[in-house]
């Protein structure tokens, strides 16, 4: 049983002493970096209302071989409004390639991601390997687990989550009605871009966040400083086990289709689950978790429903600001 957390952050520092493999997180600042240096967790607990908490017991032993780790996350968030408008915790992992990362989004020939992991109410147990969302209704889970890259023109800026002008979500499962921003647009003349890839068929959502006028303490280390544009690649069902998927070509759309400029910087890359709501104890055990950006030749994606009406992206606006002051140099 999980105690509260003013327990808990003794407990972190015991477990760390005894069992140097794994440590224990259960307040909102800490962070832990896997032995290699390739993953870092972060807890992200940007809740204010009191009405919860989140531990974590993550293993720094990473698996060098697979570039894999594993960690799980107990967390209840049950206040009596459910706030589906910002997440209480975002327990996530950080992928740190500092030989590859930044690179232009044009340059990424691989974006593998591995997964194996199930959500389900109480706390952990290893015999459970799905998801149910039944299970998850009964407690009022409101959450999704996706992968979200960080993107400037800027190399530097790009490596920052509250300054970069972009960022892209690659939503991977959704539950509780949790949907993307832009989702609810309902523009009849818009014709949304669609990728399949293995089997999952991705759509394309466009949105513009503000600045947060919350403080960095309350919102962690993501809140937008910055206006942001965000695509988010949404699915049409829920997947809890990837095998080195590849969803660089999401990427190679944005660009192609000059949604972003193909010079525009990847430089930083994360994936966790944005936990919003649960009325009890709901645990997140990912048995298993890797990620890597591959430099090279991309390969062009096969996509759909991308019409003369569809929705303008910051980058695509840009390129026809720019082409129409060519225009006037050239001809005026």
């Amino acid at each position: 049983m999980f105690l509260k957390p003013q327990h808990k952050i003794i407990i972190a520092l015991l477990t760390s002493s005894i069992q140097a493999q794994t440590t224990q997180i259960c307040d909102s600042t800490s962070n832990a970096t896997t032995n290699s240096g390739r993953y870092t967790f972060f807890p992200d607990v940007v809740a204010t209302d009191d009405s919860g908490y989140q531990c974590t017991d993550f293993t720094l032993a990473d698996d060098t071989t697979t570039n894999t780790t594993l960690f799980t996350t107990t967390f209840s968030w049950s206040g009596t409004d459910a706030n589906t408008s910002t997440p209480h915790s975002f327990p996530s992992l950080t992928l740190n390639l500092p030989s590859i990362l930044p690179i232009p989004i044009s340059n990424i020939s691989l974006l593998p991601l591995t997964n194996n992991w199930a959500l389900y109410p109480g706390n952990p147990l290893s015999t459970i390997s799905s998801t149910s969302a039944s299970s998850l209704q009964n407690v009022s889970v409101i959450a999704a687990c996706y992968l979200t890259l960080y993107l400037d023109l800027t190399p530097e800026t790009s490596q920052n989550a509250s300054l970069a002008a972009t960022k892209i979500i690659i939503w991977q499962a959704s539950y509780g009605g949790l949907l993307p921003l832009g989702y609810t647009s309902t523009s009849t003349s818009i014709s949304r871009p669609s990728i399949n890839l293995a089997g999952i068929t991705y759509t394309l959502y466009t949105s513009q966040s503000s600045p947060s006028t919350q403080t960095q303490t309350t919102w962690g280390t993501r809140a937008p400083a910055v206006p942001q544009t965000v695509y988010s690649w949404y699915p049409d069902s829920n997947t809890s086990s990837l095998t080195a998927m590849d969803v660089s070509p999401l990427l190679n759309y944005l660009w192609r289709e000059v949604y972003v400029d193909s010079g525009t910087y990847v430089g930083y890359v994360e994936w966790g689950l944005d936990a919003r709501h649960a009325t009890g104890n709901v645990t997140w055990s990912v048995y298993e978790v890797g990620m890597n950006v591959k430099r090279g030749t991309p390969v062009k994606a096969v996509g759909g429903g991308a019409g003369r009406d569809r929705e303008v992206g910051r980058g695509e606006m840009v390129g026809l600001v720019v082409c129409l002051v060519g225009a006037v140099v050239l001809f005026g």
